[in-house]
């Protein structure tokens, strides 16, 4: 449990700190500037995939099948790609933006930090997956404090000195790249700096989580677009919905982090890890709570569009964990071509659900395709899981 605490609260604080500092940036300089996290909002999926593919799979190649070199080769290609992915956006920038149908000129510089803001946490993330599979949690915990508190006092001091947006977005850059480029070389050390590139194996292990990932980057370029035709009252709960459920999501995932490292070393046990993560999840609820109480001075919303909005986001975080632990098994010890499968049919449900003419397309779409993965992986655990399951202290 210890273990899920310090991942969730490391995935909870790179998840909250951007939502903190858009919004204090939205006082203090614009109030145009709070829609710069839903403008860049899909794009973090790019990441999820290459963080997947390039930094999960590797340490799981690395500690399940003694790969040496796995996660060094992985961190390497991860980077280069990522960079390559980052310059290309930076490059189109204006074409991104128009197409989020939002004014170029006024968001450029936000958005340009915003992008490659997330390439840097990309960056960093992968290295704390290495810490995660080396049980330094501790460490990550204290790199993580470390890079959040540099982002919200670089933006938001600089935006206290100076208006200037580009001056603001790029001391913010060159401080968060000079501390990851330090957590980067500190951490080579406990790396095998060996060569071992084996994409099919890294793509087998987190084909499920890869695929789900360049889906959800459409669902919601399409469905957002959609939403926000049925006019601002619309939009303005989403986003709020998005600001108090939005972290919690990524917390939540770190069951399934911890899960791939006890798979990975033959530690895994289902019922505790159920149980720790219903326990995770009775918390980030109650902190939900405390952040719908902390903003709603803020947001002038209906109330009722609100409710059944988040009554859709409390089903699924109420249902994940039964069948994303066992999606976690059948992909590692089972069969990936079976779970990516489902996931497939689980994200065209998802993707034809942002087309119905409806301001709710989106939860709808959620709602079918997370009790459809429900349903299918407890019938496909309880054949093909593991008939006795180790028990762990």
């Amino acid at each position: 449990m210890k273990s899920l605490l310090r991942i969730s609260f490391n995935k909870f604080i790179i998840s909250f700190t951007p939502i903190l500092v858009w919004f204090l940036l939205g006082i203090i300089i614009d109030c145009g500037c709070a829609n710069i996290f839903a403008l860049t909002y899909p794009l973090q999926f790019i990441y999820m995939v290459l963080f997947s593919i390039f930094g999960t799979a590797p340490n799981i190649n690395e500690t399940r099948d003694k790969a040496k070199g796995a996660a060094f080769s992985g961190m390497l290609v991860g980077f280069f790609v990522g960079g390559l992915i980052t310059l290309c956006i930076v490059l189109n920038l204006d074409v991104y933006v128009n197409y989020m149908n939002m004014d170029y000129e006024t968001c450029k510089e936000f958005a340009m930090f915003s992008v490659v803001s997330q390439f840097i946490s990309f960056a960093l993330t992968v290295i704390m997956e290495k810490l995660y599979f080396d049980k330094k949690e501790k460490r990550a915990n204290t790199y993580m404090i470390i890079y959040n508190a540099i982002y919200v006092f670089s933006l938001v001091g600089m935006a206290l000195l100076t208006k200037d947006k580009m001056q603001i977005a790029t001391v913010a850059i060159v401080a968060l790249s000079i501390f990851v480029m330090y957590v980067i070389m500190r951490t080579l050390r406990s790396y095998h700096a060996k060569f071992n590139f084996n994409l099919w194996k890294w793509i087998r292990y987190e084909s499920y989580v890869a695929m789900s990932n360049v889906l959800y980057f459409i669902v919601y370029l399409v469905g957002f677009s959609n939403v926000f035709s049925f006019g601002p009252e619309y939009a303005t709960v989403m986003n709020f919905v998005a600001l108090i459920t939005d972290t919690q999501w990524d917390s939540f995932d770190a069951i399934n982090t911890v899960a791939k490292i006890d798979i990975s070393k033959n530690k895994f046990n289902y019922k505790k890890s159920l149980k720790n993560a219903y326990k995770l999840l009775a918390i980030l609820l109650s902190t939900i709570v405390v952040m719908f109480l902390f903003t709603i001075r803020f947001y002038n919303i209906n109330i009722w569009l609100f409710l059944a909005f988040l009554s859709f986001d409390l089903y699924v975080f109420l249902i994940y964990p039964t069948y994303a632990l066992k999606a976690c098994y059948l992909q590692i010890c089972w069969s990936p071509l079976v779970t990516t499968g489902n996931k497939l049919v689980q994200m065209i449900i998802r993707m034809a659900s942002s087309f119905l003419p409806t301001p709710f397309c989106t939860s709808i779409g959620g709602f079918l395709g997370e009790t459809y993965l429900w349903i299918v992986f407890t019938i496909l655990y309880k054949k093909h899981g593991p008939k006795r399951i180790k028990k762990t202290s």
